[in-house]
Protein backbone atom coordinates (compact mmCIF):
# COMPACT_ATOMS: atom_id res chain seq x y z
CA UNK A 1 0.00 0.00 0.00
CA UNK A 2 2.78 2.23 0.65
CA UNK A 3 4.29 1.80 -2.67
CA UNK A 4 1.23 2.30 -4.34
CA UNK A 5 0.82 5.95 -2.64
CA UNK A 6 4.64 6.56 -3.35
CA UNK A 7 4.11 5.46 -6.90
CA UNK A 8 1.17 8.12 -7.32
CA UNK A 9 2.78 10.61 -5.68
CA UNK A 10 5.57 10.55 -7.96
CA UNK A 11 3.50 10.28 -11.05
CA UNK A 12 1.13 12.97 -9.69
CA UNK A 13 4.65 15.45 -9.72
CA UNK A 14 5.87 13.97 -13.02
CA UNK A 15 2.65 15.35 -14.65
CA UNK A 16 2.57 18.36 -12.85
CA UNK A 17 6.14 19.07 -13.98
CA UNK A 18 5.02 18.03 -17.26
CA UNK A 19 1.65 20.08 -18.02
CA UNK A 20 2.33 23.04 -15.78
CA UNK A 21 4.63 24.79 -18.48
CA UNK A 22 2.70 24.42 -21.41
CA UNK A 23 0.02 26.00 -19.57
CA UNK A 24 2.22 29.16 -18.23
CA UNK A 25 3.71 29.46 -21.61
CA UNK A 26 0.14 28.91 -23.65
CA UNK A 27 -2.03 30.47 -21.72
CA UNK A 28 -0.77 33.30 -19.40
CA UNK A 29 2.62 34.26 -22.17
CA UNK A 30 4.00 35.49 -19.26
CA UNK A 31 6.89 38.63 -20.49
CA UNK A 32 10.39 39.27 -18.99
CA UNK A 33 12.77 42.08 -19.40
CA UNK A 34 16.09 41.70 -19.70
CA UNK A 35 18.28 45.30 -19.28
CA UNK A 36 21.29 45.34 -21.91
CA UNK A 37 24.07 47.98 -21.22
CA UNK A 38 27.11 48.54 -23.92
CA UNK A 39 29.33 50.47 -24.48
CA UNK A 40 28.83 53.58 -26.74
CA UNK A 41 30.89 55.90 -28.52
CA UNK A 42 28.74 58.39 -30.48
CA UNK A 43 28.65 61.85 -31.46
CA UNK A 44 26.51 64.70 -29.88
CA UNK A 45 24.08 66.82 -31.59
CA UNK A 46 24.60 70.58 -32.53
CA UNK A 47 23.14 73.63 -33.03
CA UNK A 48 25.18 76.16 -34.66
CA UNK A 49 24.85 80.02 -35.45
CA UNK A 50 27.43 81.60 -37.90
CA UNK A 51 27.84 84.78 -37.60
CA UNK A 52 29.74 87.20 -40.09
CA UNK A 53 31.83 90.51 -40.06
CA UNK A 54 30.30 92.67 -41.94
CA UNK A 55 32.32 95.99 -41.38
CA UNK A 56 33.94 98.58 -43.33
CA UNK A 57 37.33 96.75 -43.02
CA UNK A 58 35.91 93.46 -45.12
CA UNK A 59 36.31 94.56 -48.77
CA UNK A 60 33.67 92.55 -51.31
CA UNK A 61 35.74 90.00 -52.06
CA UNK A 62 36.51 88.86 -48.52
CA UNK A 63 32.81 88.94 -47.59
CA UNK A 64 32.12 86.67 -50.46
CA UNK A 65 34.92 84.09 -48.91
CA UNK A 66 33.46 84.49 -45.68
CA UNK A 67 30.25 83.37 -47.31
CA UNK A 68 31.67 80.32 -49.07
CA UNK A 69 33.69 79.31 -46.05
CA UNK A 70 29.61 79.63 -43.83
CA UNK A 71 28.61 77.56 -46.59
CA UNK A 72 31.27 74.68 -46.59
CA UNK A 73 31.70 74.00 -42.69
CA UNK A 74 27.73 74.03 -42.80
CA UNK A 75 27.40 71.60 -45.09
CA UNK A 76 30.15 69.36 -44.11
CA UNK A 77 29.24 69.43 -40.31
CA UNK A 78 25.64 68.41 -41.59
CA UNK A 79 27.46 65.33 -43.31
CA UNK A 80 29.70 64.42 -39.67
CA UNK A 81 27.18 65.54 -37.26
CA UNK A 82 24.04 63.29 -37.27
CA UNK A 83 21.84 65.87 -35.50
CA UNK A 84 22.48 69.08 -36.53
CA UNK A 85 21.18 72.27 -37.30
CA UNK A 86 22.61 75.98 -38.54
CA UNK A 87 21.32 79.71 -38.84
CA UNK A 88 23.51 82.66 -40.32
CA UNK A 89 23.43 86.37 -39.68
CA UNK A 90 25.88 89.34 -40.30
CA UNK A 91 27.11 92.29 -37.99
CA UNK A 92 28.23 95.44 -38.74
CA UNK A 93 26.98 98.65 -36.96
CA UNK A 94 23.62 96.60 -36.19
CA UNK A 95 23.26 92.67 -36.46
CA UNK A 96 21.17 91.28 -39.40
CA UNK A 97 19.71 87.81 -39.20
CA UNK A 98 20.16 85.94 -42.93
CA UNK A 99 18.03 82.49 -41.61
CA UNK A 100 17.05 80.80 -38.81
CA UNK A 101 18.06 77.79 -37.09
CA UNK A 102 16.69 75.40 -39.10
CA UNK A 103 18.25 71.76 -40.65
CA UNK A 104 16.76 72.75 -43.87
CA UNK A 105 20.31 73.96 -44.94
CA UNK A 106 18.84 74.57 -48.71
CA UNK A 107 19.56 78.52 -47.75
CA UNK A 108 22.75 77.47 -47.20
CA UNK A 109 23.40 75.78 -50.44
CA UNK A 110 22.38 78.88 -52.37
CA UNK A 111 25.56 81.10 -50.37
CA UNK A 112 26.67 83.40 -51.32
CA UNK A 113 23.73 85.12 -53.23
CA UNK A 114 20.89 86.41 -51.80
CA UNK A 115 23.01 88.07 -48.58
CA UNK A 116 22.92 91.79 -48.77
CA UNK A 117 24.89 93.82 -45.78
CA UNK A 118 25.30 97.61 -45.07
CA UNK A 119 28.84 98.36 -43.77
CA UNK A 120 29.54 100.13 -40.77
CA UNK A 121 31.54 99.47 -37.44
CA UNK A 122 32.45 95.95 -35.71
CA UNK A 123 29.32 95.98 -33.00
CA UNK A 124 30.56 92.47 -30.95
CA UNK A 125 27.95 92.52 -28.16
CA UNK A 126 24.87 93.23 -30.98
CA UNK A 127 26.39 90.03 -32.84
CA UNK A 128 26.21 88.19 -29.74
CA UNK A 129 23.13 89.44 -27.56
CA UNK A 130 20.94 91.79 -30.56
CA UNK A 131 21.05 95.34 -31.15
CA UNK A 132 18.91 96.49 -27.82
CA UNK A 133 21.57 94.70 -25.61
CA UNK A 134 22.22 96.99 -22.91
CA UNK A 135 23.31 96.26 -19.43
CA UNK A 136 26.30 97.87 -17.08
CA UNK A 137 26.49 94.87 -15.02
CA UNK A 138 26.34 90.45 -15.25
CA UNK A 139 23.27 90.31 -13.29
CA UNK A 140 21.14 92.66 -16.20
CA UNK A 141 22.72 90.84 -19.06
CA UNK A 142 20.12 88.17 -18.89
CA UNK A 143 16.75 89.74 -19.02
CA UNK A 144 18.73 92.13 -21.93
CA UNK A 145 20.34 89.13 -24.09
CA UNK A 146 17.86 88.31 -26.20
CA UNK A 147 18.29 88.78 -29.75
CA UNK A 148 21.59 88.39 -31.91
CA UNK A 149 23.27 84.47 -32.41
CA UNK A 150 22.14 83.59 -28.61
CA UNK A 151 18.65 84.85 -29.24
CA UNK A 152 18.01 82.37 -32.39
CA UNK A 153 20.22 79.47 -30.79
CA UNK A 154 17.26 80.17 -27.47
CA UNK A 155 14.17 80.41 -30.12
CA UNK A 156 15.20 77.35 -32.18
CA UNK A 157 15.40 75.07 -29.27
CA UNK A 158 12.32 76.41 -27.57
CA UNK A 159 10.50 75.73 -30.44
CA UNK A 160 11.34 71.96 -31.54
CA UNK A 161 12.32 71.30 -28.03
CA UNK A 162 16.29 70.52 -28.32
CA UNK A 163 17.98 67.07 -29.37
CA UNK A 164 16.55 64.17 -27.84
CA UNK A 165 19.04 62.54 -25.36
CA UNK A 166 21.64 60.94 -26.89
CA UNK A 167 23.64 57.96 -25.46
CA UNK A 168 26.93 58.68 -23.55
CA UNK A 169 26.33 62.40 -24.06
CA UNK A 170 24.54 63.26 -20.99
CA UNK A 171 27.27 65.48 -19.27
CA UNK A 172 28.25 66.96 -22.95
CA UNK A 173 28.45 70.74 -22.01
CA UNK A 174 27.28 72.32 -24.87
CA UNK A 175 24.77 71.58 -27.46
CA UNK A 176 24.47 74.68 -29.25
CA UNK A 177 27.63 77.05 -30.75
CA UNK A 178 28.27 80.34 -31.63
CA UNK A 179 30.63 80.88 -34.16
CA UNK A 180 32.16 84.08 -34.54
CA UNK A 181 34.02 85.27 -38.13
CA UNK A 182 36.08 89.26 -37.48
CA UNK A 183 38.48 90.94 -38.70
CA UNK A 184 39.30 93.31 -35.96
CA UNK A 185 38.67 94.42 -31.80
CA UNK A 186 35.46 95.49 -31.50
CA UNK A 187 34.36 99.33 -31.28
CA UNK A 188 33.44 100.16 -27.94
CA UNK A 189 32.84 103.88 -26.40
CA UNK A 190 30.23 106.21 -27.39
CA UNK A 191 29.62 104.28 -30.67
CA UNK A 192 27.89 101.46 -29.22
CA UNK A 193 27.18 102.29 -25.65
CA UNK A 194 29.22 101.16 -22.90
CA UNK A 195 32.78 99.09 -23.20
CA UNK A 196 31.33 96.37 -21.03
CA UNK A 197 28.91 95.12 -23.07
CA UNK A 198 31.02 92.84 -25.99
CA UNK A 199 32.23 91.64 -22.29
CA UNK A 200 28.92 91.71 -20.55
CA UNK A 201 27.25 89.82 -23.59
CA UNK A 202 30.36 86.89 -23.69
CA UNK A 203 30.40 86.25 -19.73
CA UNK A 204 26.49 85.72 -19.71
CA UNK A 205 26.51 83.46 -22.67
CA UNK A 206 29.31 81.43 -21.05
CA UNK A 207 28.83 81.38 -17.43
CA UNK A 208 24.50 81.40 -17.75
CA UNK A 209 23.73 78.95 -20.69
CA UNK A 210 25.45 75.92 -22.49
CA UNK A 211 26.00 77.57 -25.49
CA UNK A 212 30.01 77.73 -26.66
CA UNK A 213 31.20 80.90 -28.52
CA UNK A 214 34.14 80.06 -31.17
CA UNK A 215 36.15 82.59 -32.35
CA UNK A 216 38.11 83.20 -35.73
CA UNK A 217 40.35 85.84 -36.12
CA UNK A 218 40.92 86.46 -39.72
CA UNK A 219 43.93 89.17 -41.49
CA UNK A 220 45.07 91.12 -38.59
CA UNK A 221 48.00 89.48 -37.03
CA UNK A 222 48.11 91.69 -33.79
CA UNK A 223 48.53 90.27 -30.87
CA UNK A 224 46.04 92.05 -29.12
CA UNK A 225 43.57 91.57 -30.98
CA UNK A 226 43.85 87.74 -30.62
CA UNK A 227 43.86 88.27 -26.97
CA UNK A 228 40.84 90.37 -27.14
CA UNK A 229 38.78 87.37 -28.64
CA UNK A 230 40.15 85.07 -26.73
CA UNK A 231 38.86 86.29 -24.02
CA UNK A 232 35.48 86.51 -25.92
CA UNK A 233 35.84 83.16 -26.79
CA UNK A 234 34.96 80.07 -25.04
CA UNK A 235 38.61 79.44 -24.14
CA UNK A 236 38.65 81.94 -21.16
CA UNK A 237 36.55 81.39 -18.29
CA UNK A 238 33.42 83.59 -17.74
CA UNK A 239 35.32 84.55 -14.16
CA UNK A 240 38.55 85.38 -15.76
CA UNK A 241 37.25 87.87 -17.91
CA UNK A 242 38.22 91.44 -17.39
CA UNK A 243 38.80 94.57 -19.15
CA UNK A 244 42.32 95.52 -20.06
CA UNK A 245 44.08 99.22 -20.20
CA UNK A 246 42.47 99.98 -23.12
CA UNK A 247 38.92 99.28 -22.54
CA UNK A 248 38.80 95.82 -24.09
CA UNK A 249 37.75 92.27 -22.98
CA UNK A 250 40.94 90.05 -22.26
CA UNK A 251 41.44 86.93 -20.37
CA UNK A 252 43.06 86.86 -17.23
CA UNK A 253 44.17 83.58 -17.35
CA UNK A 254 47.02 82.43 -19.76
CA UNK A 255 46.75 82.21 -22.98
CA UNK A 256 46.00 77.97 -24.12
CA UNK A 257 47.36 77.61 -27.58
CA UNK A 258 45.71 74.05 -27.79
CA UNK A 259 42.27 75.20 -27.25
CA UNK A 260 39.56 74.28 -30.04
CA UNK A 261 37.55 77.56 -29.61
CA UNK A 262 39.78 79.82 -31.13
CA UNK A 263 41.29 79.88 -34.32
CA UNK A 264 43.65 82.55 -36.73
CA UNK A 265 43.66 83.04 -39.80
CA UNK A 266 46.20 84.95 -41.98
CA UNK A 267 43.33 85.94 -44.59
CA UNK A 268 40.27 84.85 -46.21
CA UNK A 269 42.04 82.56 -48.10
CA UNK A 270 43.37 80.79 -45.83
CA UNK A 271 39.91 80.81 -43.95
CA UNK A 272 38.34 78.70 -46.79
CA UNK A 273 41.58 76.08 -47.02
CA UNK A 274 41.17 75.59 -42.95
CA UNK A 275 36.96 74.44 -43.45
CA UNK A 276 38.18 70.61 -43.03
CA UNK A 277 40.60 71.67 -40.63
CA UNK A 278 38.10 73.39 -38.25
CA UNK A 279 35.21 70.66 -39.19
CA UNK A 280 37.62 68.20 -37.46
CA UNK A 281 38.02 69.70 -34.30
CA UNK A 282 34.33 70.66 -33.46
CA UNK A 283 33.22 66.78 -34.47
CA UNK A 284 36.19 65.69 -32.19
CA UNK A 285 34.80 68.29 -29.31
CA UNK A 286 31.82 66.49 -29.85
CA UNK A 287 32.64 63.06 -29.85
CA UNK A 288 30.98 61.14 -26.46
CA UNK A 289 31.81 57.95 -24.93
CA UNK A 290 29.22 56.07 -22.12
CA UNK A 291 27.06 53.04 -21.20
CA UNK A 292 24.13 52.23 -23.01
CA UNK A 293 21.25 50.59 -21.30
CA UNK A 294 18.75 49.06 -23.32
CA UNK A 295 15.51 46.97 -21.83
CA UNK A 296 14.38 44.10 -24.16
CA UNK A 297 11.49 42.38 -23.48
CA UNK A 298 10.68 38.67 -24.51
CA UNK A 299 8.85 35.63 -23.78
CA UNK A 300 9.21 34.40 -20.06
CA UNK A 301 10.75 30.96 -20.50
CA UNK A 302 11.44 29.87 -16.55
CA UNK A 303 8.61 27.75 -16.15
CA UNK A 304 10.67 25.08 -18.23
CA UNK A 305 12.20 24.35 -15.05
CA UNK A 306 9.25 22.33 -13.75
CA UNK A 307 10.44 19.92 -16.26
CA UNK A 308 13.58 19.04 -13.75
CA UNK A 309 10.62 17.20 -12.01
CA UNK A 310 10.59 14.37 -14.49
CA UNK A 311 14.17 13.40 -14.32
CA UNK A 312 13.99 11.33 -10.99
CA UNK A 313 10.92 9.38 -12.52
CA UNK A 314 12.65 8.76 -15.55
CA UNK A 315 16.48 8.15 -14.36
CA UNK A 316 14.07 5.41 -11.95
CA UNK A 317 12.54 3.69 -14.75
CA UNK A 318 15.37 3.35 -17.06
CA UNK A 319 16.85 1.75 -14.21
CA UNK A 320 14.31 -0.61 -13.34
CA UNK A 321 13.96 -1.25 -16.97
CA UNK A 322 17.56 -2.40 -17.22
CA UNK A 323 17.15 -4.40 -13.82
CA UNK A 324 14.78 -6.58 -15.77
CA UNK A 325 16.55 -7.17 -18.86
CA UNK A 326 19.42 -8.34 -16.92
CA UNK A 327 17.56 -10.80 -14.73
CA UNK A 328 15.35 -12.05 -17.81
CA UNK A 329 19.20 -12.28 -19.63
CA UNK A 330 20.73 -13.82 -16.57
CA UNK A 331 20.57 -17.87 -17.05
CA UNK A 332 19.37 -18.20 -13.18
CA UNK A 333 16.15 -15.75 -13.83
CA UNK A 334 13.76 -18.15 -13.67
CA UNK A 335 15.45 -20.53 -11.55
CA UNK A 336 15.15 -21.47 -7.66
CA UNK A 337 17.00 -23.42 -5.95
CA UNK A 338 15.19 -26.89 -4.81
CA UNK A 339 13.87 -26.84 -0.86
CA UNK A 340 15.62 -28.72 1.62
CA UNK A 341 13.53 -31.92 1.59
CA UNK A 342 14.55 -35.83 0.40
CA UNK A 343 13.72 -36.02 -3.08
CA UNK A 344 14.86 -38.70 -5.92
CA UNK A 345 16.53 -36.42 -8.79
CA UNK A 346 16.88 -37.68 -12.16
CA UNK A 347 20.14 -40.02 -12.31
CA UNK A 348 20.96 -42.48 -14.76
CA UNK A 349 19.66 -46.14 -14.84
CA UNK A 350 22.34 -48.03 -12.52
CA UNK A 351 24.50 -50.27 -14.88
CA UNK A 352 24.94 -52.97 -12.35
CA UNK A 353 22.15 -55.57 -12.24
CA UNK A 354 21.28 -55.82 -8.89
CA UNK A 355 19.38 -58.68 -7.25
CA UNK A 356 16.20 -58.44 -7.06
CA UNK A 357 14.49 -58.25 -3.95
CA UNK A 358 12.67 -61.01 -2.08
CA UNK A 359 8.70 -60.34 -3.08
CA UNK A 360 7.13 -58.80 -0.57
CA UNK A 361 3.34 -58.51 -0.22
CA UNK A 362 1.15 -56.16 -2.86
CA UNK A 363 -0.06 -53.86 -0.68
CA UNK A 364 3.53 -53.07 0.98
CA UNK A 365 4.87 -52.62 -2.14
CA UNK A 366 2.04 -49.85 -2.94
CA UNK A 367 3.33 -48.14 -0.11
CA UNK A 368 6.74 -48.54 -0.45
CA UNK A 369 6.08 -46.21 -4.26
CA UNK A 370 3.67 -43.94 -2.72
CA UNK A 371 5.58 -40.78 -3.14
CA UNK A 372 8.79 -41.46 -4.03
CA UNK A 373 8.42 -42.39 -8.17
CA UNK A 374 8.79 -38.92 -9.11
CA UNK A 375 10.66 -35.96 -6.90
CA UNK A 376 9.61 -33.20 -7.33
CA UNK A 377 6.17 -33.78 -7.86
CA UNK A 378 4.16 -31.24 -9.57
CA UNK A 379 0.03 -32.03 -10.54
CA UNK A 380 -0.99 -28.30 -10.81
CA UNK A 381 -1.33 -25.49 -13.44
CA UNK A 382 -3.02 -22.77 -14.64
CA UNK A 383 -6.04 -22.63 -17.20
CA UNK A 384 -7.63 -19.34 -18.37
CA UNK A 385 -6.22 -17.74 -15.32
CA UNK A 386 -7.47 -20.82 -12.67
CA UNK A 387 -5.41 -23.62 -10.67
CA UNK A 388 -6.58 -26.69 -12.15
CA UNK A 389 -4.99 -29.58 -9.88
CA UNK A 390 -4.70 -32.72 -11.66
CA UNK A 391 -6.31 -36.12 -11.21
CA UNK A 392 -5.22 -38.30 -13.56
CA UNK A 393 -7.73 -41.01 -12.17
CA UNK A 394 -10.69 -38.87 -13.39
CA UNK A 395 -10.22 -36.27 -15.71
CA UNK A 396 -11.86 -32.99 -14.45
CA UNK A 397 -11.31 -30.93 -17.75
CA UNK A 398 -9.27 -30.57 -20.98
CA UNK A 399 -5.51 -30.21 -19.91
CA UNK A 400 -3.22 -27.77 -21.71
CA UNK A 401 -1.20 -28.80 -25.31
CA UNK A 402 1.64 -30.58 -23.16
CA UNK A 403 1.51 -31.72 -19.33
CA UNK A 404 4.55 -31.85 -17.42
CA UNK A 405 5.62 -35.17 -18.03
CA UNK A 406 9.10 -34.12 -17.69
CA UNK A 407 8.93 -31.99 -14.75
CA UNK A 408 7.15 -34.87 -13.07
CA UNK A 409 9.48 -37.49 -13.92
CA UNK A 410 12.40 -35.35 -12.47
CA UNK A 411 14.23 -33.98 -15.70
CA UNK A 412 13.82 -30.32 -15.03
CA UNK A 413 14.37 -28.45 -11.37
CA UNK A 414 12.02 -26.87 -9.47
CA UNK A 415 10.85 -23.20 -10.20
CA UNK A 416 8.52 -20.66 -9.07
CA UNK A 417 6.44 -21.20 -12.21
CA UNK A 418 5.33 -24.27 -11.19
CA UNK A 419 2.40 -23.50 -9.22
CA UNK A 420 0.28 -20.36 -9.47
CA UNK A 421 1.08 -18.94 -5.94
CA UNK A 422 4.68 -19.02 -6.70
CA UNK A 423 4.26 -17.55 -10.03
CA UNK A 424 2.13 -14.53 -9.42
CA UNK A 425 4.01 -13.12 -6.47
CA UNK A 426 7.01 -13.46 -8.84
CA UNK A 427 5.47 -11.35 -11.60
CA UNK A 428 6.78 -8.09 -11.78
CA UNK A 429 4.65 -5.34 -9.90
CA UNK A 430 2.42 -2.51 -12.14
CA UNK A 431 1.36 0.04 -10.89
CA UNK A 432 -1.10 1.31 -14.07
CA UNK A 433 -1.83 5.54 -14.09
CA UNK A 434 -4.77 6.08 -16.21
CA UNK A 435 -3.96 9.89 -15.98
CA UNK A 436 -1.35 10.23 -18.32
CA UNK A 437 -1.19 6.55 -20.16
CA UNK A 438 1.49 5.26 -18.10
CA UNK A 439 3.27 2.43 -15.99
CA UNK A 440 5.41 2.83 -13.64
CA UNK A 441 7.20 -0.54 -13.09
CA UNK A 442 8.31 -0.99 -9.60
CA UNK A 443 10.27 -4.45 -9.45
CA UNK A 444 9.84 -6.72 -7.17
CA UNK A 445 13.19 -7.89 -5.33
CA UNK A 446 12.00 -11.87 -5.53
CA UNK A 447 12.16 -11.18 -9.59
CA UNK A 448 15.54 -10.78 -9.73
CA UNK A 449 18.86 -13.10 -9.35
CA UNK A 450 20.15 -12.54 -6.08
CA UNK A 451 23.85 -10.52 -7.35
CA UNK A 452 21.00 -8.15 -8.78
CA UNK A 453 18.73 -7.14 -5.58
CA UNK A 454 21.14 -4.96 -4.56
CA UNK A 455 20.76 -2.73 -7.51
CA UNK A 456 17.08 -2.64 -7.12
CA UNK A 457 15.66 0.69 -6.08
CA UNK A 458 12.88 1.75 -4.11
CA UNK A 459 10.09 3.36 -5.62
CA UNK A 460 10.60 6.24 -2.52
CA UNK A 461 13.59 7.18 -3.79
CA UNK A 462 12.59 8.86 -6.88
CA UNK A 463 10.21 10.31 -5.12
CA UNK A 464 12.48 11.84 -2.37
CA UNK A 465 14.60 13.22 -4.98
CA UNK A 466 11.71 14.98 -6.79
CA UNK A 467 10.44 16.79 -3.19
CA UNK A 468 14.19 17.96 -3.08
CA UNK A 469 13.84 19.47 -6.57
CA UNK A 470 10.80 21.32 -6.03
CA UNK A 471 11.76 24.10 -4.04
CA UNK A 472 14.62 24.80 -6.02
CA UNK A 473 12.42 24.63 -9.45
CA UNK A 474 9.62 26.69 -7.70
CA UNK A 475 12.71 28.93 -7.64
CA UNK A 476 13.91 29.18 -10.15
CA UNK A 477 10.41 29.03 -12.22
CA UNK A 478 9.86 32.99 -11.63
CA UNK A 479 6.32 32.08 -9.76
CA UNK A 480 7.38 33.60 -6.39
CA UNK A 481 7.39 37.34 -6.67
CA UNK A 482 10.49 39.24 -6.41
Amino acid sequence: MGGRLAAWALVTLATLGLVLPAVVIIVLQPKSTQKVTTFVNSTAPLDIYVVLDASGSVNDADWKESLLFAKDLTLQLNQSVPEFRAGLGWFATTYRNVFDVTSDLSAVARLPAGVSVKKGTTNTAAALCGNAFEATKLAEAGPKCRGGAYGKLKHAAEVSGGFEAVSGCEEQTSSSMIIMVTDGRPNTGEAHGSDLLPMLAAQFIKAETNTTILGILVGNPQQANREILYGLSSCCAPAAMALGEEGYPRCSEPVNESCAYMFQMKDYNALMRSVGIIEGTLKDELQCEGMEERIFTMADSRSLWFLLLLVPVLVHQLWQRCLLCVGKSSPDARCLTAPDQEMEMTAPAPTQPRPEPEAAPAAAQTAARTGKKWAPVRTAYIINGARMDVDYGVPRGSGPPSAPNAARRGESFESVNDYPETAMQAEPTEVGVGVVGTTLIVVSPEDLVPAARVFNCHICVPLLMTLLLLPLVIMKSGLLPD
